[in-house]
């Protein structure tokens, strides 16, 4: 039986070979494979097989925080070569994995395996992703997927500058963010003026959303059009290099 939020999957497939090669046409020099919990769980292993395939991906895995097994799983996909974790809960679990007791273990291996991790998260989770912040205490910085899901047009961006003061946040800006955005230009020129062009990136999200990955690179240039070339370059490659600078060749 399918997940939900999985029918993308099968509508819009797009295997590693594919990506490679539409990286090359849009001139993308790399880029973060982050599992699609919605098709394949919590089965890593396309994502983890496929990075180690192609020298311009790294993997981004995600386990299940509700088992015991958590920790045993974060070692056994480093082991296999993943670079990162995404704490992962959409639905939110009951009760929530990321404030039950035993959840700064989880924290404290990622960074002994040098796992970067990125948290995804509904509005309603982030009081958790503070909770992450807190824990990690500055020794790394903590990606916010999808900027959170808040609404960049209501006064959102408030909200993610009060979880800035918390630690080393970096705000992932997605296709999906840009594609619900009244001017994308002027919204991520504030993200930028409020946090930084060093902790705002850019992720396609392809294939999960409408669109080629052509169409998303599109997309995400004409957002930064109100950026400085400076600042411009670290929103597009700069800030994910600096995550992840095993890309950088």
């Amino acid at each position: 039986m399918g997940l939900p939020g999985d029918s993308w999957a099968t509508t819009r497939p797009a295997s590693v070979d594919v990506l490679a090669a539409d990286l090359v046409s849009a001139g993308v020099g790399g880029g973060v494979l982050v599992q699609a919990v919605g098709a394949y769980g919590h089965d890593n292993s396309y994502v983890v097989e496929a990075a180690g395939r192609f020298d311009q991906f790294v993997a981004q895995v995600v386990v299940d925080h509700t088992s015991s097994d958590r920790v045993a799983d974060l070692h056994r996909w480093a082991t296999r070569g993943a670079g990162g974790v995404r704490l992962f809960d959409i639905p939110a679990a009951d009760p929530r994995w990321l404030g039950v007791p035993g959840f700064e273990e989880v924290v404290e291996v990622c960074l002994d395996l040098g796992l970067r991790i990125a948290c995804c998260v509904l509005p309603d989770g982030l009081d958790d992703v503070a909770r992450v912040l807190d824990l990690v205490a500055g020794r790394a910085p903590v990606v916010l997927d999808h900027c959170g899901f808040v609404d960049l047009d209501a006064g959102g961006l408030v909200t993610l500058a009060r979880l800035a003061d918390q630690g080393d946040l970096v705000c992932k800006v997605t296709s999906h963010v840009l594609a619900g955005l009244v001017d994308p230009a002027a919204t991520v020129a504030r993200l930028v003026a409020a946090f930084g062009a060093d902790h705002v990136c850019w992720g396609s999200d392809h294939p999960q959303h409408e669109g080629s990955y052509a169409d998303k690179v599109a997309l995400v240039s004409r957002a930064a059009d109100d950026l400085t070339d400076d600042q411009r370059a670290m929103f597009l490659a700069g800030t994910t290099a600096n995550l992840w600078p095993e890309l950088v060749r």
